[in-house]
């Protein structure tokens, strides 16, 4: 007796058969195309508040780089395949917190398919008809759901508090399906290889001393920005480095595009393209710079920030009045007080009287330790009077002061130690009061660390 079916359609039901049958990882992987294996760029564009932001996303296997550019200012994220940073305007590169680290290598796992491939380095669980439990090496467990129809994921849920990403219908290239929160406006073939962000290039001469006055207790020092002789303020509680508009407008320059500003408060500026700057030994090449809304003397013409700090090691004696610029180093030549870093800006561990808070470290702020209001209230484990109010370029606050009995600062065991309570400040911060404690204090944000030399 005859087959039913022409002989020409033998091997297209044995294929469906044998797709029928296969695992649902095994049709997650046949049908995304093996996405790790294929370097893609994608761009977007789109218009907030009357400005264009140009996003590019780029991917090559677990490495993954992205821009969000507004005219020539960009800053975005960088995962080396095992830990996320972000960057600012000037390439200034800070590792993301642990946490950070751990959702995205989940997260690189499920926009490559990775997780679905036999070889997968970490866990999955099925969950249900079309959920599965991911969790990549050393990663943060997510719930991924996946489409029937597509048989790719359509949304990526972490545990409470992280926000789920949810993917639009996969776009196409070389075959391969590329998961994204939004279509691309463009889709194509990526860089071959992907590197971080450079940061900004400093040249660096034989080390020299710069005085600054110890009775303003902060380390303003004289420097040049082209062919201006104008006064530096070392400030990691900032970022991006600015300027103050006097000198942009004796500079000749008018501020372009709108950035956000993180100091004291945090504000909206425009920026300027300004250098080369010159402090002592070091030479900065030219720099985007956020332009101060201020007129009044600060006591300082730029604002050196964590964004040019992050590229040398500074070096502070208090009792001297002398500041050293050097490149970074990786040894510490004394206790070393671990930093950790949110959007470009450093912090430390703060505890007094064993109450523990991430504290800003700030060395555009004299005092040793200060805390928020809140903060006190929640915890008044040392009596605070009145004291004045404290200043940044952009708003001010009232203190209260007290003493502490056990105050730390990481490792760094200060005992009692003064502490200003700032009403309107939720952040705690350490100042470059912390520098009265040391013989030297090195300040090395591209190490992640401080290092403070006993007395």
């Amino acid at each position: 007796m005859g087959s039913a079916f022409p002989r020409s359609a033998v091997p297209l039901l044995a294929a469906a058969l044998l797709a029928a049958a296969a695992s649902p990882l095994a049709q997650i992987v046949a049908a995304g195309g093996h996405p790790g294996t294929t370097a893609i760029r994608g761009t977007v564009t789109r218009i907030e508040d009357g400005v264009r932001f140009t996003i590019t996303d780029e991917r090559n296997g677990r490495q993954r780089l992205v821009r969000e550019c507004a005219g020539p200012l960009c800053s975005g994220t960088w995962f080396d395949g095992d830990r996320l940073s972000t960057f600012g305007i000037n390439g200034d590169t800070y590792p993301a917190s642990p946490e950070a680290s751990r959702n995205e290598r989940t997260i690189a796992a499920v926009l490559e398919l990775r997780f679905a491939e036999p070889d997968f380095d970490g866990t999955v669980a099925a969950l249900g008809p079309h959920r599965f439990l991911v969790q990549a090496d050393g990663g943060t467990p997510f719930t991924v759901r996946i489409d029937p129809a597509s048989r790719l994921p359509i949304e990526a849920s972490g545990p409470g508090g992280i926000p789920s990403l949810t993917f639009e219908p996969p776009q196409r290239i070389a075959g391969a399906a590329v998961l994204a929160a939004a279509p691309f406006d463009r889709l194509e073939a990526g860089p071959e290889r992907l590197e971080p962000p450079g940061g900004p290039h400093i040249a660096f001469g034989p080390v020299i001393a710069l005085g600054f006055n110890p009775a303003t207790a902060l380390a303003i020092v004289p420097c040049r920005l082209e062919t201006l002789t104008l006064r530096c303020l070392f400030d990691t509680g900032s970022t991006p480095s600015s300027l103050t508009l006097p000198v942009a407008e004796r500079l000749g320059r008018e501020p372009q595009q709108t950035i956000v500003v993180h100091s004291f408060e945090t504000y909206a500026s425009g920026t300027i393209d300004a250098g080369p700057l010159t402090i002592g030994n070091a030479t900065v090449v030219p720099l985007h710079f956020a332009v101060i809304p201020s007129t009044r003397d600060l006591g300082y013409d730029v604002i050196v920030g964590s964004d040019i700090l992050d590229a040398m090691r500074v070096e502070v004696d208090a009792a001297k009045g002398l500041v050293r610029v050097m490149p970074p180093r990786a040894e510490a030549p004394g206790l070393a007080i671990p930093l950790s870093f949110d959007l470009g800006s450093p912090y430390v561990a703060l505890t007094i009287a064993g109450e523990p808070e991430e504290a800003l470290f700030d060395t555009g702020d004299p005092s040793l330790a200060a805390i928020g209001y809140d903060a006190y209230r929640k915890h008044p484990a040392f009596p605070a009077s009145q004291a004045g109010d404290v200043s940044g370029v952009v708003g001010a606050s009232d203190t209260l002061a007290g003493r502490a009995d056990d105050v730390r600062i990481g490792p760094l065991v200060l005992g009692s130690a003064p502490v200003l309570v700032v009403r309107s400040r939720h952040t705690a911060h350490v100042g470059l009061g912390l520098a009265q404690r040391c013989a030297v204090l090195g300040i090395d944000l591209h190490e992640g660390r401080l290092d403070c030399t006993p007395r």
